[in-house]
C-alpha cells in the first residue's frame, strides 16, 4: 500500500573492472543531536535485513553524496527518474569503477501531501513501500549489496529519498 502521493521506482547497475578499496564505509551515517531522516532509514532497513537473515549495510559517504545529489536535484527540478534528464545513470553519480565500486543500485522513493515526516514512521513507511515492491525488494534483500548512502531532502509537504546501494570491487564476486 502507498502513502498518498508516494512513489517508488527501483534499479540495478553494474560495471566490470579489478580491486579498489572500500574502508570508506562505516556501520552508520553521521549522527546528530536529534535523529535524521538518514539515521532513522539506515535503522529501519538494516532492521529489515536482520530479520530476513542478511548482515546489516555499511554506511558510505562517496555513495551518500551521489544519494543527496539526486534528491536534490530530482526536487529541485521536478522529476522521479533513475537517469538524469542529461542521462546519468546511478552509476555514474556514485563514481562506478575509478570510485571502487563493482555494482550499484537505486532505490527511490516520492511522497507528498499528508505524509507523516517525523524521521522514524517515514523510514517505517519507505523501508514497507520497498518491501511490498518486488524490484526494491531485490535491491534491499540482495546479500552481495553491503554498503550503503542515502538522503531524504524535503520541500514543504513533498519529499523524496534515494537509498543509493554498493558492492565494492574489493568484496567478492
Amino acid at each position: 500500500m502507498l502513502a498518498l502521493g508516494a512513489s517508488l521506482t527501483g534499479c540495478a547497475a553494474g560495471a566490470p573492472g579489478s580491486r579498489a578499496p572500500t574502508s570508506r564505509a562505516t556501520s552508520a551515517p553521521p549522527r546528530g543531536a536529534q535523529v535524521s531522516y538518514e539515521e532513522a532509514l539506515m535503522r529501519e532497513t538494516n532492521a529489515a535485513r536482520a530479520r530476513n537473515g542478511l548482515a546489516p549495510l555499511r554506511w558510505d559517504p562517496r555513495l551518500a553524496d551521489a544519494a543527496t545529489r539526486h534528491s536534490q536535484d530530482m526536487l529541485r527540478r521536478g522529476y522521479f527518474q533513475h537517469i538524469s534528464p542529461e542521462g546519468v545513470s546511478p552509476l555514474q553519480r556514485a563514481g562506478g569503477y575509478e570510485a571502487g565500486y563493482r555494482r550499484i543500485s537505486e532505490n527511490l522513493w516520492r511522497g507528498e501531501g499528508p505524509v507523516d515526516w517525523r524521521p522514524q514512521p517515514l523510514a517505517r513507511m519507505i523501508v514497507q513501500q520497498w518491501i511490498d515492491s518486488p524490484s526494491h525488494r531485490r535491491n534491499l534483500f540482495d546479500p552481495q549489496l553491503t554498503l550503503a548512502g542515502l538522503s531524504v531532502q524535503r520541500r514543504s509537504r513533498e519529499g523524496v529519498a534515494t537509498m543509493v546501494y554498493g558492492l565494492g570491487l574489493d568484496q567478492g564476486s
